[in-house]
């Protein structure tokens, strides 16, 4: 969809299809990558007069690999996060807003290309929609949607965070439609995987972002077979039993520079088990070091797929929350169904007395998938001080 209007340097503005559709489907106005877009008689967009520096999205830095512009993407489908209401049939006092998996226009595959060379890496992008059917209905500000890319790496290298799991797009979208929580705060979150959700946090005005997985840091060169090292023999006997991904957090950089949101975030290793009764705690030379004051809020998503690691998770969660204001929350999305660990964890956490939880449940409805059980599970400490072990 082309349009007559010409930016700042005199080229043509041609509006995003998928931003395109997201708009249309929910309100009249809009803002698309920075321009401003009108409906009636046609969408019709212009650039926005001006745009405070602190509004400015991250760049990305000059070696990141470049991926598609929304000019060439559409999309290929959609996954409507559904939240509120009374009940499952009270489908009147719900909320939905709209992740939209994106393919090119021209049909080819989606690839990032490499700045100074020419590797091309595949990827998956996903457009997020800023405004909800709630914003809709109530005639809010104009939908601004979000385009994120990133690179899966292979089981080998990647194990569990290699790939982009539903929970964690979930995330990604109810963030997209609450940019309050996490704008000019400092986040961490657990389990980044492919980094999807800190890089939304980071793209929604986050302050800082830290993207924290379990692994080694041994990079990766696009090789689906191998590592660019292998790991340490020290290691190997015991972190290879918990299916130590050799280069999760190597992929993570690379997606938050590809998705410019570096230097907002910080990408580090942390072990759950380190924060566990006899764990290594903030003695350990990998631990994450909280920002004066602690965090502003922790999120995750996808957590309980092993059962051993219930106990860590939530010795971690108490490590970093009573560490942070009293106010401080844990906003996790996890599957409901399919995930042996779950009744454990919420177990656990109904049997801690230093901690206090909410559960809301929600759905993920895919146009070609059955619809998604989700739960949002919410975490404070019922007191303050540390409250390290379970």
């Amino acid at each position: 969809m082309a349009n007559r209007n010409i930016d700042r340097k005199g080229r043509p503005i041609r509006l995003p299809m998928y931003s395109a559709v997201l708009l249309l489907s929910l309100l009249p106005v809009g803002v698309v990558e920075g321009r401003i877009c009108f409906a009636g008689g046609g969408l019709r967009c212009r650039p926005t007069t001006s745009r405070s520096a602190s509004t400015l999205p991250p760049r990305p830095s000059k070696d990141a690999a470049v991926p598609p512009s929304p000019n060439e993407m559409r999309p290929a489908g959609y996954s409507c996060l559904r939240w509120g209401g009374a009940g499952e049939d009270d489908k009147e006092g719900t909320t939905t807003a709209c992740a939209f998996p994106l393919r090119r226009v021209d049909g080819s595959p989606a690839v990032a290309k490499q700045k100074r060379s020419a590797t091309v890496h595949p990827i998956r992008c996903f457009g997020f929609s800023t405004a909800s059917s709630a914003d809709a209905a109530g005639g809010g500000g104009g939908d601004r949607p979000i385009q994120i890319c990133v690179r899966e790496i292979p089981f080998s290298t990647g194990k569990l965070a290699g790939t982009t799991w539903f929970a964690g797009v979930a995330l990604a979208q109810y963030l997209a439609v609450h940019s309050d929580m996490v704008k000019n705060k400092s986040v961490l979150e657990l389990g980044s995987g492919v980094g999807l959700v800190g890089i939304m946090a980071a793209k929604l005005g986050a302050r800082k972002v830290f993207l924290t997985d379990f692994g080694a840091d041994f990079g990766y060169d696009g090789d689906a077979d191998s590592a660019t090292a292998p790991p340490p023999a020290e290691r190997q006997a015991g972190d290879m039993s918990r299916l130590l991904p050799l280069s999760a957090l190597e992929n993570i950089r690379f997606n938050a520079n590809m998705n410019g949101a570096r230097p907002v975030a910080r990408v580090e290793h942390l072990d759950w088990n380190d924060y566990a009764v006899g764990g290594r705690g903030t003695d350990d030379a990998s631990a994450v070091s909280p920002p004066p004051g602690g965090f502003d809020l922790v999120v995750g998503s996808d957590l309980v797929y092993d059962e051993d690691a219930a106990a860590p998770l939530i010795a971690t969660l108490k490590h970093f929350l009573g560490r942070s204001g009293p106010t401080v929350r844990a906003v996790l999305m996890l599957p409901g169904r399919d995930r042996k660990a779950l009744p454990l964890f919420l177990e656990m956490l109904r049997n801690d007395d230093a901690i206090e939880f909410g559960v809301e449940e929600m759905a993920l409805v895919d146009r070609r998938a059955p619809e998604k059980e989700l739960l949002m599970v919410t975490v404070t400490m019922s007191n303050s001080g540390d409250e390290r072990g379970i």
